[in-house]
């Protein structure tokens, strides 16, 4: 939408092209940049399995990006708990509370935060992450975590593979930050793909009620994907963010985003690229351009 508000403007709005898709702009390649690679797929598996995640940093910034960061990561799932970015002093308590969270204080309190038994705390500020030796935290089922683990490094870290030759390629011009952003999104959403491929063959739609109900049958998509025993992918279906995303993504007849033509159209190749990374990069690329493309835009035009 093309618009003036006189003395010689040009406004230009842009919607997006998916409404579901977040929007981070530079916050996913920020905190991977804090807390590292191995740190932050810890996080993730930590929200996932319905884990309390605590940030703390002495940036008011860095705790609201941060947060929502781990959020946008989650995408297709929707975080069904308490998220709060930055928890005033005067509800400090919350943290005692025996529901999931995500939520981010300021450091003046680390010595209050230090004394909670079954969070994992993020520290932003020093790039670590504190996890309580009564949580066992389920990680992702392999090959899908080398492979993602690969794929950051590549993305994050393009020069560490040809670090050691002895007449190393020049280097090449880092990804601008909001590409680099959009290009770990793309990744997961990759991750995802993987994870839930052939969950629509196990949905099961009752019709004899007003309203439809959906039932997943997930004794049935752990049998074909051969991970009945696997502890994450089971914490996972069993958790709130995934009923919702059978309720949401269930019914047969509603507008699709990107998530739903990756599984829709793109696992195969997906499982094809597993060996191949170069044409795994290409693309994440891809990917990213689409994510980029999704960004809400206002530009001002001068004539």
């Amino acid at each position: 939408k093309l618009f003036s508000l006189g003395a010689g403007d040009r406004q230009l709005i842009q919607t997006p092209l998916h409404d579901s898709l977040p929007v981070t702009g530079t916050s996913v390649a920020l905190l991977f940049q804090q807390l590292g690679i191995q740190n932050v797929l810890s996080l993730f598996c930590a929200v996932l399995t319905e884990n309390k995640v605590l940030f703390h940093s002495a940036s008011f910034q860095r705790l609201s990006d941060a947060c929502r960061a781990l959020e946008s990561l989650m995408f297709p799932l929707k975080y069904s708990y308490p998220y709060i970015p930055i928890l005033p002093a005067q509800l400090l308590e919350v943290l005692s509370s025996p529901t999931p969270f995500i939520i981010g204080v300021h450091s003046v309190f680390r010595n209050d935060i230090h004394e909670l038994l079954d969070v994992i705390i993020a520290d932003l500020d020093g790039g670590t992450i504190k996890i309580p030796e009564c949580i066992h935290l389920s990680q992702l089922p392999e090959p899908l975590l080398h492979q993602t683990q690969m794929a950051l490094s590549l993305v994050l870290h393009p020069d560490l593979e040809t670090a050691d030759y002895a007449f190393p390629p020049p280097r090449t011009a880092l990804s601008h930050s909001k590409m680099l952003d959009k290009e770990v999104r793309a990744i997961f959403l990759r991750l995802f793909a993987q994870l839930f491929q052939g969950y629509r063959s196990c949905l099961q739609l009752i019709r004899i009620h007003a309203e439809p109900v959906i039932h997943f049958h997930k004794a049935a998509f752990l049998g074909q994907r051969g991970l009945v025993e696997n502890d994450f992918l089971t914490k996972v279906l069993n958790g709130m963010a995934f009923a919702g995303f059978v309720s949401e993504r269930g019914p047969p007849f509603r507008a699709c985003d990107l998530f739903d033509e990756l599984v829709a159209f793109e696992v195969e190749r997906i499982k094809a690229e597993e060996g191949n990374p170069p044409k795994m990069i290409k693309h994440v690329r891809e990917l990213a351009e689409q994510l980029f493309k999704n960004v809400s835009l206002l530009y001002l035009l001068h004539l």
